[in-house]
């Protein structure tokens, strides 16, 4: 019997996926692309044309046969692509604007394969300043699902919230509760509805959201009645430039984080290169101790901050003026006993580029990693 493997896709972004060699070759979760699509113009981003490029690859040993559906914002069905075989240790590309048939729009995306595939999301704007960034495939939903970092007005930074509900045939309602850094009950309580398989857009830069402060600096709880996916992006825009970082929520946490690459003011010109934020979100409705552990360069630094029942904390490595400027490294990120979840942030804000990724729990390495998209 044929089982599908699905990943979720939400438009407007891209990242790394990590293959388990110790997974079954079939699995029955597709993955989802909670945003997709060509957009003109979002209210939190730098105002142009979006396009997303969603690339899969096959790590089995293998032939996939592989479709990805789009839907649109009221979960009707919009477009399914052909079926494309992708070899063994091969991959495929979606190219959005390629698509002739699929109208300009915003949609939620179903990557189905006959084999264990992964993919990543690359969402671009070339228009004004340029802009860009990516994000894994998400092969399954929750009904809570955690984001640790939350712009609105913060120092030019606004965030975006798109939520796909993964369910086939419920109406997903959800409940999104931002919190203050710092603070321990939420700020701001928005609710929704999310038809099945589609995906809603929350811009906090909105007047929806003026129940938040201006500036703002926070996390936020998703709850949902059915399994939903979310990716946060946050945009920060300048007379000079433009940066877009995304990330995926979390539906789970863990005491201990590994974070592989962070940097400190680093580049050739040491002040003005590469600047990295590490976030860190408390699950635990009661307060702790989270410790960072920097290697940069050779050396070690270590940094410890409270944390507060249900908050978030912010690790900037500027901020601690014992580390030079111009290394870096890697970190692991500890908590005192309590559930976290935690992303690095990283801009250079020179060139106006930028990216974010979800830190690897404490024990889920593996010994095969696959990397869908590549560039020489």
């Amino acid at each position: 019997m044929r089982r599908l493997t699905t990943l979720t896709v939400l438009a407007l972004l891209i990242g790394l996926m990590v293959y388990q060699a110790s997974a079954a070759t079939e699995r029955s979760a597709p993955t989802t692309l909670p945003q997709g699509g060509a957009e003109r113009g979002a209210a939190a981003f730098p105002t142009g044309t979006w396009n997303t490029g969603i690339q899969v690859q096959n790590p089995t040993t293998s032939t996939a046969t592989v479709q990805v559906k789009f839907y649109k914002q009221d979960g009707s069905l919009a477009y399914t692509t052909s079926s494309t075989t992708i070899l063994a240790g091969g991959s495929a590309t979606f190219y959005l604007p390629a698509i002739t048939d699929l109208p300009d729009g915003k949609y939620s995306g179903v990557v189905e394969s006959d084999q264990a595939v992964v993919a990543v999301v690359n969402e671009t704007s070339y228009d004004g300043k340029g802009i860009a960034d990516a994000y894994n495939g998400i092969n399954s939903g929750a009904t809570l699902l955690n984001l640790p970092l939350i712009f609105r007005g913060y120092s030019s930074w606004d965030s975006m919230i798109a939520v796909q509900n993964t369910d086939a045939s419920a109406s997903a309602s959800v409940a999104l509760n931002f919190y203050e850094a710092g603070a321990t009950s939420a700020k701001l309580r928005v609710t929704g509805t999310i038809p099945a398989l589609a995906s809603k857009t929350y811009d906090v830069s909105t007047a929806d959201f003026n129940g938040l402060s201006s500036p703002f600096l926070g996390s936020l709880t998703i709850t949902s009645t059915t399994n939903v996916a979310a990716v946060a992006h946050s945009a920060k825009q300048t007379a000079g430039y433009d940066v877009l970082s995304i990330y995926r929520g979390f539906s789970s946490g863990a005491t201990k984080y590994l974070a592989p690459l962070i940097f400190n003011q680093y580049s050739p010109s040491s002040t003005s290169g590469w600047v990295s934020g590490i976030q860190v979100q408390n699950l635990a409705s009661t307060a702790d101790t989270v410790t960072v552990t920097m290697t940069l360069s050779g050396n070690t630094y270590t940094k410890a901050k409270p944390i507060g029942a249900s908050s978030s904390v912010t690790f900037y490595l500027p901020e601690f003026t014992d580390i030079p400027a111009g290394i870096y490294g890697s970190a692991t990120i500890q908590s005192g006993g309590n559930q976290i979840v935690v992303i690095v942030n990283t801009t250079k804000y020179l060139t106006g580029v930028g990216n974010a990724y979800n830190a690897f729990p404490d024990g889920s390495g593996t010994i095969r990693v696959v990397a869908p998209l590549a560039y020489n």
